[in-house]
């Protein structure tokens, strides 16, 4: 080897070349068999779920807004929550019995939360931002026990408090509704 005849700040410069290489590579293997794993684990504890050998409540996530004493829901996930939100609240302070039924995860399904919501409204209001592929779950696990309204929208334009609104109307035709 010429290493002997070089000066000593190449070979120096070379180490340390050699052993920043070396460190990153190591690193980023190290980090890509850590993802592999983790990843693997994940898929099968949702395996698991999906053979039922984990309850679905560990984890099925769903918040529930004002729903005591709500006459009508809203089934709404995503960014078309947030409008949903506001509308309800708003109708509340009003004095109109709504609430929010929010998906956190939407699979496995939360036909349990779907169904309480059935059994104490008389209407299940489903805005969503597609071809309602969430409205037909829903009316499967409503199974005629309240009436479900759907409204999709695909052309990528948010869904507003005020379209919600127009679909809230019609079901509480008892109250009086303030022109905005």
């Amino acid at each position: 080897m010429s290493v002997a005849k070089t000066p000593r700040g190449k070979a120096s410069l070379l180490n340390r070349y050699l052993l920043r290489e070396v460190g990153q590579t190591w690193l980023a293997v190290t980090l890509v068999l850590l993802l592999i794993l983790i990843t693997n684990q994940f898929a099968a504890v949702l395996g698991d779920a999906a053979a039922s050998q984990i309850p679905r409540d560990a984890i099925v996530r769903v918040e529930e807004v004002e729903m005591d004493g709500a006459e009508v829901a809203i089934f709404a996930y995503g960014s078309v929550a947030r409008s949903a939100m506001a509308v309800v609240r708003k109708l509340r302070a009003e004095g109109v019995p709504i609430g929010l039924v929010r998906p956190i995860t939407l699979w496995p399904f939360p036909t349990q939360a779907v169904e309480r919501m059935a059994e104490q409204v008389r209407t299940v209001i489903v805005p969503e931002m597609n071809i309602k592929q969430m409205s037909w779950e829903v009316q499967a696990a409503v199974a005629g026990r309240a009436k479900v309204v759907d409204y999709g929208r695909v052309d990528g334009k948010l869904i507003t408090p005020d379209e919600i609104l127009e679909l809230i109307k019609p079901e509480f035709y008892y109250h009086r509704w303030e022109d905005a």
